[in-house]
């Protein structure tokens, strides 16, 4: 099948599982604020898809948090030389601000 094609059906699935997921989530998975009209709703890549595309569409690697908090931890990310969107700089910047480690299934059984 032409890579456009997959490209464009990825796209899609991954289209349909973001807005299941922002309509599922009514609070933000890391501070656990409600959603409200101030609060704008994105859904953040634990791992970016630069680094593993396969994750793209994965919902284990999808979590719904606030526009500012999004745009909080992107800004700490891009002042670590050399970090990376990865499960361990959310964990760590979650850890930071005492924002909740529910999101992370491997922080739950122990794995650093």
């Amino acid at each position: 099948m032409d890579s456009s094609i997959e490209a464009k059906k990825l796209d899609s699935i991954k289209d349909a599982l973001i807005k299941r997921l922002k309509s599922k989530y009514q609070a933000c998975q890391l501070t656990g604020q409600v959603f409200g009209r101030e609060h704008e709703k994105h859904v953040h890549h634990i791992v970016a898809e630069s680094i593993n595309p396969a994750l793209a569409a994965d919902e284990d690697n999808l979590i719904v948090i606030c526009g500012a908090v999004h745009d909080e931890y992107h800004a700490w990310v891009a002042n670590i030389s050399g970090a990376e969107i990865s499960r361990a700089t959310l964990r760590n910047f979650s850890r930071q601000k005492g924002y909740s480690l529910d999101w992370d299934k491997s922080a739950t059984v122990g794995v650093a």
